[in-house]
């Protein structure tokens, strides 16, 4: 609220109780609740209608606070008149119940049609004295008529004015027509629209109720009026209660009536001054005017056009800083865009660069294979010539045994040959996608050299070589490692020096033990040195990359596919070794390598194993393979040996013959795996299903060209007991069996 409001409510308030002070006795102040001894004396007459009358009803006009209104929260009627006639009742003993009636002035005809005893808010001076229908009480309340008129506006009573009252009140009309005949009248529906009247110019002042105007002054709207005289005229309010018209037009009264009237007038004479002035002040400071926010903004109008505009010169600002910031922005994420497109181009350049390098690594790579290609078509071709050559001869030469025997040994040596080929490349296909486990096991390294210097004695012989040994400084013979991958690194290092050694030449091949740091372990050294035709400084950069051979023409006469010494470099690397090589051509070459071992607790002691006979003799085979010429290889093979052979041409025809045979009457079964109908799988898994064990259990040795070591731990997983590879090495077929049949 604002300060000069809060002021002229305080101002109100004082002389509203100056005005109380003055008009109230000097016992004003005593006991103002005490209420015991203000009863009235009534008739006999007064009593028995009070006694019989019950529930009187009182119309209310509402809608002139602080006079009579409405309380909006609790829905009850309240006012400064609802108080006094609460005073009336309890001095009389009479019960009122109020209702609401609309505001404005009431007439005959309104009292005649309402449903109510009595009407509460009649003012006397706007009661005609020729009117009937109405009998009105003794005044319970006056209240001044003020004039309002603008500030800075001259009231003058005497002059010619037009004053706005509210309309209805002929009664009000010919009193001021009387008092101030000076005065044009303004008729108007509402106190606002008087208030209206004066702020247009239409009127020079208001007259209006002195506790009803000065609330509705309260409003910021009418800030620039003030009350400037107060009338000789005044409002008295009395209760109306209406009386039938009689045929003389005459109020025909009532007993009743008259008995009401009467006491209703005893109560008003004795009404406590001092609660009425209570009430006035109450409900004039009480029901002030509440500001609404549109008040707010009225009174402060000027100030919140200039906060607006104050805040709408910011929010340009803001606008125009934004734009300053967006742009600047703009320019940041440009730059930012420029160095990213920089750095974008660089990459691709650097990519540029890469792809350059990796295209110029596949040509070198397409490159080698082409090459690796070229070689391998080259080396398969030697034997599969010399294979189809001397079968030719063989053919032309069947009853002369010796020239047989020649052609049959060397088509047997350009077989082994031509396996040779396909298993190095076999070797390094597993080795470059990392299938490759290694597994320590009991070695004897001393054996091992020897072993893979026995398989190329009769090549020694033939080039009338001179292989030694040399172990002499060797302490601890018996280690862990991987046995087979360290053979295979013997042999291709024997197989390249035999292969490249020139007639007459010596191989020495020297074991030496170097102590080592590691407690349990020892470290090898292990030389292979030949005085073969050697290699080129520039080969020898090359060796042990894959497809990389030699050509000289002294080389290029020597058989191979290149992919030997990458395999022996890749096996080294995985067994933690190290592989280094000498050479100058036609001095010889040399090839160093050293390993670190874990030395075996208790040393392995020889087989006590006998030889095998090879005597199958009895044994039953069931031999499953698709393929004819296998068939036939394998089932002469297994017939030379004593076994009795069935065949099957697929996995699922197997099954059958197995399921349809009594127990033991199979003792083994050699599966090939890539089969039409049922594979070699399935059909191993699903004579492993059978219901009688003793045919579950029936022996299956895979026969098949998958070689690897995943393709034996897959053959394994199915149920099969061992795996050979094809083509079969009747050894090893042999020895296979053996250790079945024997363990069965």
């Amino acid at each position: 609220m604002n300060r000069n409001i809060f002021f002229k409510s305080i101002r109100s308030f004082f002389i509203l109780l100056l005005c109380s002070i003055l008009i109230l006795p000097t016992d004003v102040f005593a006991a103002q609740t005490d209420i015991e001894d203000t009863s009235i004396k009534l008739s006999k007459e007064e009593q028995a209608y009070c006694d019989r009358a019950g529930e009187i009803t009182i119309g209310c006009p509402i809608n002139n606070c602080p006079m009579l209104f409405k309380n909006e929260k609790t829905g009850q009627l309240e006012g400064i008149i609802i108080d006094v006639l609460d005073m009336v009742s309890e001095t009389t003993g009479l019960t009122f119940r109020y209702q609401a009636l609309p505001s404005g002035s009431i007439s005959y005809e309104d009292l005649q049609r309402l449903d109510v005893d009595i009407v509460a808010g009649v003012e006397s001076n706007e009661i005609n004295e020729h009117a009937v229908g109405i009998v009105l009480t003794d005044s319970y309340l006056h209240a001044a008529k003020v004039f309002v008129c603008k500030k800075g506006t001259e009231f003058h009573p005497d002059g010619a004015m037009t004053i706005a009252v509210n309309s209805g009140s002929e009664t009000l009309e010919r009193v001021i027509q009387e008092q101030y005949p000076q005065f044009q009248v303004l008729f108007c529906n509402s106190t606002e629209e008087a208030l209206s009247a004066l702020l247009s110019g239409k009127a020079d002042a208001v007259l209006q109720n002195q506790y009803t105007i000065e609330r509705i002054l309260r409003k910021p709207i009418y800030e620039n009026l003030r009350i400037v005289a107060t009338a000789s005229i005044g409002d008295s309010q009395c209760l109306g209660c209406f009386v039938p018209i009689g045929e003389n037009k005459q109020n025909i009264i009532s007993d009743d009536t008259e008995l009401l009237i009467s006491i209703l007038n005893k109560g008003i004479d004795n009404l406590d001054q001092s609660r009425v002035s209570f009430s006035i002040i109450k409900e004039t400071s009480e029901n002030a005017y509440q500001f609404t926010i549109w008040d707010m903004m009225h009174r402060y109008r000027f100030a919140m056009i200039g906060l607006f505009i104050s805040l709408l010169f910011i929010l340009i600002l803001l606008r125009k800083n934004r734009i300053l910031h967006q742009k600047r922005r703009e320019q940041m994420e440009a730059q930012k865009r420029a160095k990213q497109l920089a750095a974008i181009n660089a990459q691709m350049k650097e990519q540029q660069l890469l792809l350059k390098d990796a295209l110029k690594r596949a040509e070198e790579g397409n490159h080698a294979k082409t090459s690796f290609l070229f070689n391998m078509s080259h080396d398969i071709r030697t034997p599969m010539n010399a294979i189809l050559g001397f079968t030719e001869i063989a053919c032309h030469n069947i009853n002369d045994s010796a020239k047989l025997k020649d052609c049959l040994e060397k088509i047997q040596s350009s077989g082994k040959l031509l396996l040779q080929l396909i298993n190095d490349v076999l070797n390094m296909t597993e080795i470059e996608s990392g299938k490759i486990t290694l597994t320590e096991d009991y070695c004897n390294l001393k054996e091992c050299i020897e072993k893979a210097a026995d398989i190329f004695q009769e090549e020694i012989e033939k080039k009338h070589l001179t292989l030694q040994t040399d172990t002499s400084t060797l302490k601890d013979e018996w280690v862990y490692c991987d046995n087979l991958h360290f053979s295979q690194i013997l042999f291709n290092l024997l197989s390249n020096a035999v292969k490249f050694s020139r007639p007459n030449g010596n191989i020495l091949v020297t074991l030496t033990q170097n102590p080592c740091a590691i407690q349990e372990y020892a470290s090898y050294e292990i030389r292979v040195k030949d005085n073969g035709i050697g290699m080129s400084p520039e080969f020898l950069c090359h060796i042990f990359e894959p497809f990389e051979r030699e050509h000289t023409s002294t080389i290029s006469q020597t058989q191979g596919t290149g992919l030997g010494m990458s395999i022996t470099k890749n096996l080294v690397d995985l067994m933690d070794g190290t592989i280094r090589v000498t050479s100058e051509l036609h001095k010889g070459t040399e090839f160093v390598l050293q390993f670190t071992f874990k030395l075996q607790e208790q040393a392995q002691q020889p087989s006590t194993e006998t030889v095998s006979t090879n005597d199958f003799s009895g044994k039953r085979l069931l031999l499953v393979d698709d393929n004819e010429l296998n068939m036939e290889i394998a089932e002469e093979l297994l017939l030379e040996a004593g076994f009795l052979v069935e065949t099957a041409e697929n996995g699922q025809i197997s099954v059958e013959m197995v399921q349809n045979s009594e127990a033991g009457y199979y003792d083994a079964i050699l599966m090939d795996i890539q089969m039409p109908v049922m594979d070699g799988y399935q059909a191993s898994r699903e004579i492993r299903s059978l219901e009688n064990k003793d045919l579950a259990e029936i022996p299956i040795i895979a026969l098949t060209a998958n070689a690897f070591d995943e393709d034996k731990k897959e053959a394994l997983a199915n149920g099969m007991n061992a795996h050979i590879a094809k083509p079969l090495d009747v050894a090893v077929l042999y020895e296979t069996l053996e250790k079945i049949l024997k363990d069965k």
